[in-house]
C-alpha cells in the first residue's frame, strides 16, 4: 500500500487496487471543450474496458513518459505545460496534445504498427503548423517525415527525442 500512496503523490492520479492488479487513472482534459462529443472523457473510455490490453498498456507507458517530461519542465523550468487530448464532432482524434500557455507544443498519436497517418493529426498539424506532430508506432518499421511535417517514428526514437 505504501507503493500505491507514493504513486498517487508522484503522478497526482487515482489508483484502484484490486487484489493483485493496480490500475492508474490519469486525468487529462480535451484541448477544446466545445468540440467534444458528449461528456465522456478519455479516462472513462479506458475504465469501461476494465482490463488493459497490450496496446493500451503501451499507450499508458507512452502517457507516463510524456507526463514525466511535463513534470520535469514544470519543476525545473517553471513552464506551464499540460497534457490534453483532442476529439471533435467529425471524429478526428489525437491521443496526446501537449500545450504551453494554451498553445499546442506538440501532438502525439500512438498506433500499434505501421498505418495511415491519423486524420486528426493531419487536421491539427494544418491548424497549428508551428507545433510538432508525431505518429508513434509501437511496433512499426517505417520512419519518415511527411510533406506537412508529421514525423512517423518508433516509440523508442520518440522517447529519445523527448528526453533530448
Amino acid at each position: 500500500m505504501a507503493f500505491i500512496g507514493m504513486l498517487r503523490n508522484i503522478f497526482n492520479c487515482s489508483i484502484a487496487d484490486q487484489e493483485d492488479q493496480v490500475f492508474l487513472c490519469f486525468f487529462f482534459t480535451p484541448i477544446q471543450k466545445s468540440l467534444i462529443l458528449g461528456e465522456e472523457d478519455k479516462m472513462d473510455r479506458y475504465l469501461k474496458k476494465q482490463i488493459l490490453e497490450d496496446l493500451e498498456e503501451k499507450m499508458v507507458f507512452l502517457a507516463v513518459h510524456i507526463l514525466k517530461w511535463i513534470f520535469y519542465q514544470q519543476d525545473c523550468f517553471g513552464r506551464r505545460v499540460e497534457l490534453m487530448y483532442y476529439r471533435d464532432k467529425q471524429q478526428r482524434e489525437v491521443d496526446f496534445v501537449v500545450v504551453e500557455n494554451n498553445r499546442p507544443l506538440f501532438f502525439v498519436e500512438s498506433k500499434y504498427a505501421d498505418s495511415e497517418i491519423s486524420k486528426g493529426l493531419i487536421y491539427l498539424k494544418n491548424k497549428f503548423p508551428e507545433a510538432k506532430a508525431y505518429q508513434v508506432m509501437l511496433e512499426g518499421k517505417k520512419e519518415y517525415v511527411n510533406g506537412i511535417g508529421i514525423q512517423i517514428v518508433s516509440a523508442l526514437k520518440f522517447l529519445r527525442e523527448l528526453d533530448s
